[in-house]
């Protein structure tokens, strides 16, 4: 069993799209509809052989090919030739890379006919119309591009970062020889130890983005300004630095959104375990996730960190690592945020146990209203407290002393200087308290 030219151009256009059903490949390859039957036997044939997808039909009729590009690859060059897809990206590369380029050079190279190179030609020319970019050929030149030049660099950016984006071995090797040519265009290595960025595929692109724009200079015979600190020990032009913090910014923008998401999440189960319904704006929400993405862990006041509200934030979080490193950022945003928002007890009543003088009751008192907006304070010493109680209802007992539990009335203690340890616990208090409080 044998595989033709035509059976591997199939194989291509049918990984590339499944527009096709059996007429129309009979029409695109001027044979009859028998022969194209026979050829996706021998394909079938092959991909059985080696436990891959047949092609298969679907309920409209068009033929699909469920195939990875490393194993297309491989069986083309097993059976010779390179597939329809390669050989485009080929001669598009070198129409974007050159002044001109002459088609009948390239026969040899791709291992294929001139009729052939024709037929994908006409095609790109087709592709290349959309972006107003046309082909254009000259006896005493060849085949060359004019169009918009920012265009021209971002297809040919988008084309480096394809070969770059696939695995080297599965490229034909006349893509691979590409590829090696833009690599040793500058030094790779050089720019990859000024990149701070960890991830492979952002670095292709910026990559991509300063190939493309250094070969075109070169074809156009531009001298490259190279001026910006942008990246470290690599120089860039001022186009390579706007088009790759474009890039970046837009790498960095998931980012934030995906660290956005799951910070609702996690406070949405923070709500759950309260069984508040505490909300929280957008802008609060995105810039507890650019504190994630941007910021170191910073050291925030003792009080805040030894606080049963942090120590209970940060379990709730503890199960996201990547967010979980920057708690302590996360929960001063979270803090600041809550005290902020009008959570008022109306009509609670509220009954102070002290046994200080008036002036420190005093103050603890305007403490208390000026923080927590209680509707009213009443003072009561403990010895009565204790032996009495008392006859008005209060909806929340506060102590300065150490008193008996008293009915179903919460009770809070608290220091007779009011401290901010003792403001945030007061607050958890009553948020994890009260109904009143929970939006």
């Amino acid at each position: 069993m044998i595989i033709n030219k035509r059976c591997i151009d199939i194989l291509s256009l049918l990984h590339s799209t499944d527009e096709y059903n059996i007429d129309d490949l009979s029409q695109k390859f001027n044979v009859h509809t028998r022969t194209i039957r026979y050829d996706i036997e021998n394909i079938n044939f092959i991909l059985k052989n080696y436990n891959l997808n047949n092609i298969e039909k679907n309920s409209d009729g068009r033929l699909i090919l469920n195939l990875k590009m490393f194993d297309l690859n491989n069986l083309i060059q097993y059976f010779g030739g390179i597939s329809s897809e390669s050989r485009k990206d080929f001669i598009k590369i070198k129409l974007l890379s050159s002044k001109h380029i002459n088609l009948t050079n390239k026969t040899k190279i791709l291992d294929t006919s001139r009729s052939t190179l024709k037929t994908d030609l006409e095609e790109i020319k087709s592709e290349f119309l959309k972006n107003n970019i046309s082909i254009t050929s000259l006896p005493s030149k060849g085949i060359f591009l004019e169009g918009n030049e920012n265009t021209i660099r971002n297809i040919l950016s988008k084309l480096i970062f394809k070969l770059l984006d696939t695995d080297f071995t599965a490229l034909p090797t006349p893509l691979k020889e590409l590829l090696e040519e833009f690599l040793g265009s500058f030094c790779h290595s050089t720019l990859k130890e000024s990149f701070n960025f960890q991830s492979v595929r952002v670095f292709n692109e910026v990559f991509s983005i300063i190939a493309a724009n250094r070969t075109r200079d070169s074809v156009l015979g531009i001298k490259t300004v190279l001026s910006s600190n942008f990246l470290l020990n690599f120089p860039i032009s001022e186009r390579e630095e706007e088009l790759i913090k474009k890039v970046i910014f837009r790498k960095k923008k998931k980012e934030i959104l995906k660290i956005e998401d799951e910070i609702q999440i996690l406070l949405g189960r923070f709500n759950m375990m309260l069984k508040t319904k505490i909300s929280f704006d957008s802008t609060v929400i995105e810039t507890m996730a650019k504190d994630i993405l941007y910021n170191e862990n910073l050291n925030i006041e003792s009080y805040l960190k030894n606080s049963t509200l942090y120590k209970d934030f940060s379990e709730i979080f503890s199960c996201n690592p990547n967010i979980f490193k920057n708690i302590n950022n996360i929960f001063y945003i979270f803090y600041q945020h809550i005290k902020k928002k009008p959570l008022i007890l109306p009509e609670l009543k509220v009954l102070l146990v002290c046994d200080s003088t008036e002036f420190i009751k005093n103050i603890l008192k305007e403490n208390l209203l000026r923080n927590f907006n209680f509707s009213g304070v009443d003072f009561m010493p403990t010895y009565i407290f204790e032996i009495f109680g008392f006859e008005k209802d209060y909806d929340l007992i506060l102590s300065c002393e150490n008193i008996s539990e008293t009915l179903n009335i919460p009770t809070f203690k608290i220091n007779k200087i009011l401290k901010s340890r003792d403001k945030i616990e007061l607050f958890y208090f009553i948020l994890k308290t009260y109904s009143s409080l929970k939006e």
